[in-house]
């Protein structure tokens, strides 16, 4: 009688392993979170929203308010002598040669000269402007009616006292940014001009001149042509 093979203990065929899919569920691998990346791409859009506005105030903070210096010096009844001077104003650069005209006829005529300043180029902050205007006539009357027309109740006019034969000096100041001062007196045959005017940049706007700063101006300038001419 014979009996079927017996198999030995921890032997035998192996055991098929199940296919995925089959006797369990394969776990997915996480997702990637993309904080990260969300943070980065709002820092870049602020930047962007903040960075293209500023670009373009700072392009036009540092834009310049001045002119190149190709124009000689004026000469004549109506340029400014005092050492320094112009540099103190923001004005060293002349815009122009002197300009001379005949005004009036016949026996009444007399001459008109007038120079102007602007800052030089590397200036992006004061825009200011300087000019003076001169006119010698034959005889004082002459030079007193010219003046006459000048004053007017209507204005912010004032009397300055200790300069010239008479003078007035009127404020340049409106409700904007634009602002200044000018200044007429008369001495002798001469009936003088003064302008000084123009307003401060900031990093987002414009600022007047302060008022003091133009009234000061104005009488340094008639000081000078005193001094040096206008006598």
């Amino acid at each position: 009688m014979s009996y079927p093979p017996q198999q030995q203990p921890g032997w035998g065929p192996p055991q098929q392993q199940p296919w995925p899919g089959y006797g369990y569920q394969q776990q997915r691998p996480p997702k990637k979170k993309r904080t990260g990346l969300w943070i980065s791409l709002s820092i870049v859009f602020v930047l962007l929203a903040a960075g293209i506005p500023l670009g373009l105030f700072a392009k036009d903070y540092f834009a310049s308010v001045g002119v190149a210096a190709n124009s000689p010096s004026p000469r004549g009844e109506c340029m400014v002598k005092t050492e320094g001077l112009l540099e103190r104003l923001y004005t060293p650069t002349p815009t122009g040669p002197s300009e001379e005209a005949s005004v009036g006829i016949g026996e009444n005529a007399g001459k008109r000269y007038g120079c102007s300043w602007r800052p030089m180029k590397s200036e992006h902050i004061h825009d200011r402007q300087l000019s003076v205007i001169v006119f010698k006539y034959p005889r004082p009357e002459l030079a007193q009616g010219d003046f006459k027309l000048k004053v007017s109740p209507y204005k912010k006019q004032l009397t300055i006292p200790g300069i010239g034969d008479d003078s007035i000096l009127e404020s340049l100041d409106t409700d904007s940014s634009f602002s200044g001062a000018e200044l007429m007196f008369v001495r002798g045959t001469y009936y003088v001009d003064i302008i000084y005017k123009g307003w401060d940049k900031t990093f987002f706007s414009t600022e007047p001149i302060p008022s003091d700063e133009s009234v000061a101006a104005v009488k340094d300038v008639a000081n000078d042509l005193l001094i040096e001419r206008v006598r």
